[in-house]
């Protein structure tokens, strides 16, 4: 059980740290990631359980999820093979500020529908099992099979957006007027959607 949990929860928040860092592999040697845009491959090894998990992961641009933060999110894409199968999903992590992690909209069963659109073909839906920044998408081998062969992936998908509060000037003081008022209006959390752009050509995946 602990097992399952680690790899479905926890595992995607350290595979995104190694990203970021530039981390290789569990055992603490370091490399530079050139080009997150690209796809990057990497294995990390569990010694106590002998277990291999292969990975590549490719980032989109990144996105402001909280809006009155300078930390950006960073939307990746991974495809996961271990000893449990093959996963895809998409996680939206910012590096610096857990407040400005992105947050998938999901109904009351975690579920969501995750749109992705392959090169100039019409967008396909994919339902996602959600848990906060990490989106599992499903029929998985399907879509690492339109992957294969896709230039681009465009992902649309409904997050909840953090706004700050604003404040609005309601008149301009003149000579003699009154003085100017200000109204705070008042911000908070918005679902909106939002597009992952990922450079997803040259996928080489053979898992």
């Amino acid at each position: 059980m602990y097992r399952y949990y680690f790899k479905k929860y926890f595992l995607p928040v350290l595979l995104f740290a190694a990203i970021v860092t530039g981390l290789s592999s569990c055992d603490g040697e370091f490399a530079t990631v050139k080009d997150p845009k690209k796809w990057h491959y990497s294995t990390i090894k569990d010694d106590m359980t002998l277990d291999t998990t292969y990975l590549a992961e490719v980032e989109s641009d990144y996105i402001y999820f909280n809006i009155g933060s300078r930390n950006p999110g960073f939307p990746t894409l991974t495809l996961a093979k271990d000893s449990d199968g093959v996963r895809a999903y998409l996680t939206a992590y910012s590096p610096l500020d857990q407040a400005s992690n992105g947050e998938f909209e999901a109904d009351d069963d975690n579920k969501a529908i995750i749109e992705a659109k392959f090169d100039n073909e019409k967008a396909l839906n994919f339902t996602a099992y959600v848990n906060g920044s990490y989106a599992q998408i499903d029929s998985t081998n399907y879509f690492i099979y339109k992957l294969k062969t896709a230039k681009k992936l465009t992902v649309r998908a409904r997050f909840h957006i953090i706004y700050p509060d604003r404040v609005t000037q309601s008149s301009t003081p003149t000579t003699g007027s009154t003085p100017e008022t200000h109204t705070i209006k008042k911000g908070g959390t918005h679902i909106d959607f939002k597009y992952l752009e990922f450079d997803t050509d040259s996928l080489v995946w053979n898992h």
